[in-house]
């Protein structure tokens, strides 16, 4: 099925790339901005992209599944000890931001 024409993408050109990026990478995040550069593309007009991007999602998960892809861990996890560093950091430079945007205008 042809899934971009702009292109001329089909979901086994889609299913193939994943599985050789998957080869390449073990224990990489594949994202479908890496597919779609993975197949020598970028895209054009951009109306697959909800379409692609839910069919490499799908071809992933099912990997998964099938335990020939696994994705790397989450960081910083939700309420963990990084992401309250991350946070209090950022809120440190909220003023100074607010004050710098002031002084600008």
């Amino acid at each position: 099925m042809i899934v971009c024409s702009c292109n001329v993408i089909t979901s086994a050109n889609i299913q193939l790339t994943i599985e050789r990026l998957v080869a390449e990478n073990p224990g990489a995040l594949i994202t479908p901005g890496m597919v779609y550069h993975g197949m020598g593309h970028v895209p054009n007009c951009r109306g697959c992209m909800p379409h692609f991007v839910a069919m490499v999602y799908e071809i992933l998960q099912k990997m998964q599944q099938d335990g020939r892809y696994l994705p790397p861990p989450r960081s910083p996890r939700p309420g963990g000890k990084d992401c309250e560093m991350l946070k209090s950091g950022l809120n440190d430079n909220e003023p100074q931001n607010k004050q710098n945007q002031n002084e600008t205008q």
